[in-house]
């Protein structure tokens, strides 16, 4: 097999995303050409105690991405409960030394996921401003914390494993 050019690459990159007729094609097209990106987090081990609030950097970002869709599976089960709960959230550290931005954000409160059942696909909602869906480490790195903040009594969080799926955009 011989190397193409770049037009015949173009070419056949565009020829693909012409025929591609559903929403599932286009994707598989976008994830071959690297457009799309999965990052998969995995957390080893319930937290420690009650309080514990775990703080996980685990990934740096160096492209300008924007965040669509996070899931969690977790492990174990978790009862909701709107006194001692949870939040799990994402954020992203701007690389400079100032503020987080909140991407998405979950609670185990009745309110919010309610219970978690073990193995199965929870959905961790993108805040309401679209602007904070973009992370843009293309000029300076950017690093997704992933961060389980406590509430009252507080609660244990199971092992669990994040998938986070993002475009890459301009």
């Amino acid at each position: 097999m011989g190397a193409a050019t770049n037009t015949q690459i173009k070419t056949g990159i565009s020829d693909a995303l012409l025929s591609a007729t559903t929403d599932a094609e286009r994707t598989r097209v976008w994830e071959a050409c690297g457009f799309i990106q999965e990052f998969v987090f995995h957390k080893a081990n319930p937290d420690a105690a009650l309080l514990t609030a775990p703080e996980f950097v685990f990934a740096r970002v160096t492209k300008k991405i924007q965040i669509s869709n996070i899931q969690i599976i977790g492990a174990g089960a978790v009862a909701a409960n709107n006194t001692n709960f949870a939040t799990v959230e994402l954020a992203y550290d701007d690389g400079l030394g100032g503020a987080d931005t909140v991407v998405a954000a979950q609670t185990t409160q009745l309110t919010g996921s309610g219970n978690w059942v073990a193995g199965t696909a929870l959905g961790v909602p993108l805040v309401a401003t679209p602007a904070n869906h973009v992370v843009d480490g293309s000029v300076t790195p950017k690093f997704l914390i992933l961060r389980i903040p406590k509430a009252g009594a507080g609660i244990i969080i199971p092992a669990f494993t994040l998938f986070l799926t993002a475009e890459l955009v301009g």
